[in-house]
């Protein structure tokens, strides 16, 4: 898909359409869209800063597709583990999502969980636990139960609250997240491991040693 789209841009980009930038950005940004879901980072960063930089230029009204471009660098930059770069390019993205006066998307959600991410990263776990909660109400209003993000949201909750010595919280939490992953997830071997870990670490830290054990 990708040769042809870039054809596209090629025909776009041609003077007889200059100052049609418009047309421009949209397909810098389909463009980024397409090579991010074909895990080519480095070519979708380099469409969705283009495309940023015309829009923030000449739309910055477009505020739902700003913060989405946002969102998607925040995730380029957090899988390549630059966290500061990650960091401020996903606050610009909660800030135009915060922006929007609509129903929160999934998208915004999305946006929490990473900053929280980084937020349990520099030890900040109170603002974590604060943002993952609010992703967590986004996400149950907007995808089903079976979606696996509330299930790892919820695990990311236990992580905040035991780092914050909450471990009652934190229990609660993992058993939720291992409840999840059992009824829609059964094959996600991996994350009903950290949840029975986490469990399991959460009930020792309250003395429950036989409960933990199990």
């Amino acid at each position: 898909a990708l040769p042809l789209a870039e054809q596209a841009l090629d025909f776009a980009d041609r003077p007889v359409f200059f100052g049609d930038t418009y047309h421009l950005a949209r397909s810098l940004y389909l463009l980024g869209l397409i090579a991010f879901e074909q895990k080519n980072s480095s070519r979708a960063e380099h469409y969705f800063l283009r495309a940023l930089r015309i829009y923030e230029a000449n739309y910055n009204d477009h505020t739902k597709i700003i913060g989405h471009i946002l969102w998607k660098l925040g995730e380029i930059y957090f899988a390549a583990k630059r966290y500061s770069e990650a960091d401020k390019f996903l606050e610009h993205s909660l800030k135009r999502y915060d922006s929007i006066d609509l129903n929160a998307p999934p998208e915004k959600a999305d946006v929490l969980y990473l900053l929280a991410v980084l937020r349990i990263e520099d030890l900040k776990y109170g603002e974590a636990s604060e943002q993952l909660r609010r992703a967590l109400q986004i996400y149950q209003k907007t995808v089903p139960d079976t979606d696996s993000r509330i299930a790892t949201t919820l695990y990311e909750l236990g992580i905040a609250h035991v780092k914050q010595h909450k471990y009652v919280q934190a229990e609660q939490y993992f058993q939720r997240a291992l409840w999840l992953y059992e009824a829609s997830d059964p094959k996600n071997e991996v994350g009903m491991a950290n949840a029975l870990y986490g469990k399991g670490l959460a009930l020792n830290e309250t003395s429950q040693h036989s409960k933990a054990a199990q």
